[in-house]
């Protein structure tokens, strides 16, 4: 993924409610990379057909993946475990030059997947364009467009 690209999960509805009761605004690192939220989550009908009229779909260099779009620009990666159940869900939008319409079709398409939005902060948000640019706006991806150099100095040393 590159640094110019917000990245963010789909996560059902139903899996954040059955673990925590209700929808929490934050999920804690460890919880958010590690639940299997996909887990006992019947596979949404039709779901390739649908991704597939947002994006074409690309070779995936995983054969636990499939990639629709581009990955250097906007991007749906649906991810497998071994017994070919999803695994997650993931977009990826390019701060570059964000493109609406992009925008607008995974919004709906989290809508009706009946799912929240989980950022690289592990912030959740709604299925809802205003909601999304929000957190594209304050993202790292967009302050790297603004200003490359002073994003790269600010990043935390991992």
């Amino acid at each position: 993924m590159a640094i110019y690209q917000f990245k963010m999960m789909l996560i059902p509805e139903v899996s954040l409610r059955a673990q925590f009761g209700a929808i929490p605004m934050f999920i804690e690192e460890d919880m958010a990379e590690n639940f299997p939220w996909w887990n006992g989550v019947s596979s949404p009908l039709n779901l390739k057909e649908k991704v597939g009229c947002i994006l074409p779909r690309i070779a995936s260099w995983s054969e636990a993946m499939e990639i629709w779009g581009n990955e250097h620009s906007n991007a749906i990666l649906i991810g497998y475990d071994d017994a070919n159940k999803i695994e997650f869900i993931s977009t990826r939008i390019d701060a570059r030059c964000i493109s609406f319409p992009f925008l607008t079709d995974i919004c709906k398409l989290g809508a009706e997947l009946k799912c929240v939005f989980m950022t690289m902060e592990f912030k959740l948000i709604e299925s809802d364009e205003i909601a999304v640019i929000a957190a594209i706006n304050n993202s790292a991806a967009v302050k790297f467009v603004k200003d490359p150099l002073s994003t790269l100095r600010n990043l935390k040393n991992d």
